[in-house]
């Protein structure tokens, strides 16, 4: 809050905007006003497996995609475009995560 030493994070915000309760102030619900809201009483664990087949080249290190294939199982889907989303972003993510980034287990075997 601007002008005070009073302050909220975003995710306290969102928080509080997420979960219904019975401490915001008249003003605060008038700002936050819902039509509907729900919050069901069991999540999905939607399962799948995808496979990569890379070639890389010894000598200058370049990975070429070969062959890729997936399998999901998304049960019932309600909105097929935001699944498509997802699965385009965990695909970025996770080729991302497997060609660029490094993870360390033991400092004493990195050498770089």
């Amino acid at each position: 809050m601007a002008g005070t030493d009073k302050s909220k994070t975003f995710g306290e915000i969102a928080l509080t905007a997420y979960v219904r309760t019975t401490t915001r102030s008249t003003s605060w619900s008038r700002a936050w006003n819902e039509m509907a809201f729900y919050d069901p009483t069991n999540f999905t664990f939607p399962a799948g497996t995808h496979i990569c087949e890379v070639e890389i080249d010894p000598e200058t290190g370049v990975v070429q995609v070969v062959a890729f294939a997936a399998c999901d199982d998304f049960g019932n889907i309600v909105n097929p475009m935001i699944v498509e989303g997802q699965v385009h972003g965990g695909l970025t993510q996770g080729i991302g995560q497997a060609l660029l980034e490094s993870c360390v287990y033991d400092q004493e075997a990195d050498s770089s």
